[in-house]
């Protein structure tokens, strides 16, 4: 959710619930946690009376940043002995099989089934 803030500051609870693939009920409890731990905050949206946007606070954007460090470290040290062509069909590959498995980009596989 972090990241799509970070594209896109301001969005909608339902446009953040959508390319995460969570019910609207689970993003409310998403959000309320995100918000209790001070990362986000919801203001009124600016069009749409019945709606919130999402904002992402400096707190919740320090966070992405630790985050995207860690994934770029690990992405780094990941492939161990690899080429950098071998490491790209791996990463690939690695893709490629949730994706035939019908599993959605980003939703971890034992919540795939629950948030529907």
């Amino acid at each position: 959710m972090l990241s799509l803030l970070i594209e896109r500051d301001g969005r909608s609870q339902h446009q953040l619930a959508e390319p995460l693939n969570v019910h609207r009920n689970v993003m409310v409890g998403l959000v309320d946690e995100l918000e209790q731990r001070g990362l986000i905050e919801r203001r009124r949206h600016p069009v749409d009376r019945r709606a919130h946007a999402v904002h992402l606070l400096p707190a919740g954007r320090e966070l992405h940043a630790e985050a995207d460090a860690v994934v770029t470290e690990f992405e780094a040290e990941m492939p161990g002995g690899l080429s950098a062509e071998e490491a790209a069909t791996f990463v690939g590959l690695q893709k490629r099989v949730p994706e035939h498995v019908g599993i959605s980009h980003g939703l971890h596989p034992g919540l795939q089934g629950d948030l529907r």
